[in-house]
């Protein structure tokens, strides 16, 4: 009976093999796993596509940074010029401004022969405000001449202006005018005090009437230079920077600030002998940085990277 049994399950199995061949299951699974996959061929293309691009990436880098291809670059991308140039050039315009501020300090009287008015003036000098506005004050409601009245009149307005108090630094430098209409420091701060108020107008009207007085005086020169530059007449202000230069050649923020005027209206040649007037006469200091900053601009535009590096390296010791 066991026989039988036995038999009959190796006929079952048999049967079974029948329907589905061993080799068969192991031919068609070896042909399945054996068989190279389709998508192969597709990332070996795009591997290939991809190292492609990221060598153009590094070649047309290494290709920016030199003159050509930053040329080429920003011939067809502006806003690459934009965004190297434009920081500089504020930069350079927000330097200039602070210079000017520093140079166009109030201009007064370095002394007197009265001497209570002396100590006006000293006190002032010294920075003891309080004490020289109460001094100035006091001298006005003893005898003095005119003259000497239009004096501390004028450190008065200076005094309100540097307050912030410009309505009345305006009153009181316009009165200095009238004791003393030649009086070209009161002239000279009311055209501070105008232009600090917005009124380049008035200031400009000002600034042309101490020139009259004084054509010689190289700080009266520069001031106005600086206000025709800013009202947009820059022929005129180069003019003064030229006058101005004439009577004080060796003045390096004269020579600095007519370079700048003339760079301004595309005369780069003489900007450029002017700017190294004023880094000869500065010597050292921030006219003298400034001036090497210009230059480094002017060369790097043209095209000559030696002077502009020189340069460049001069305003950054």
């Amino acid at each position: 009976m066991e026989f039988k049994k036995n038999r009959l399950k190796m006929e079952n199995i048999e049967a079974e093999e029948e329907k589905f061949p061993t080799s068969q299951i192991i031919e068609e699974d070896s042909s399945a796993y054996y068989l190279p996959p389709r998508r192969s061929n597709v990332s070996i293309i795009l591997w290939t596509l991809f190292i492609l691009l990221l060598i153009t990436v590094i070649g047309a880098g290494v290709y920016y940074q030199t003159e050509k291809g930053k040329k080429f670059f920003q011939g067809l991308f502006p806003q690459l010029a934009k965004s190297e140039e434009t920081p500089k050039k504020k930069e350079l315009a927000d330097s200039t401004e602070k210079l000017n501020r520093i140079v166009e300090q109030p201009y007064i009287p370095r002394s007197s022969m009265d001497p209570e008015l002396s100590a006006c003036i000293n006190f002032y000098r010294d920075r003891q405000v309080g004490k020289a506005m109460v001094k100035c004050e006091e001298y006005l409601n003893r005898p003095a001449s005119d003259s000497n009245k239009s004096v501390a009149l004028t450190i008065l307005g200076v005094m309100y202006d540097e307050k912030g108090r410009t309505s009345l630094a305006i009153d009181k430098l316009k009165l200095a005018i009238k004791y003393d209409a030649n009086n070209v420091h009161a002239y000279y701060n009311l055209a501070m005090a105008y232009r600090n108020s917005g009124n380049f107008g008035e200031a400009k009207l000002i600034i042309l009437k101490a020139k009259e007085i004084a054509p010689g005086d190289s700080k009266i020169s520069l001031l106005a230079g600086n206000i025709l530059s800013e009202t947009n007449d820059p022929e005129k202000a180069i003019d003064s920077y030229k006058e101005g230069i004439s009577r004080s050649p060796n003045d390096p923020f004269l020579s600095y600030n007519l370079a700048l005027s003339l760079y301004k209206q595309g005369k780069a040649p003489e900007a450029i002998e002017n700017f190294q007037k004023a880094i000869l006469a500065a010597g050292r200091g921030q006219v003298a940085e400034l001036s090497h900053a210009h230059l480094g601009s002017i060369y790097y535009h043209r095209g000559e990277l030696e002077a502009a590096e020189h340069h460049f390296r001069e305003a950054n010791p």
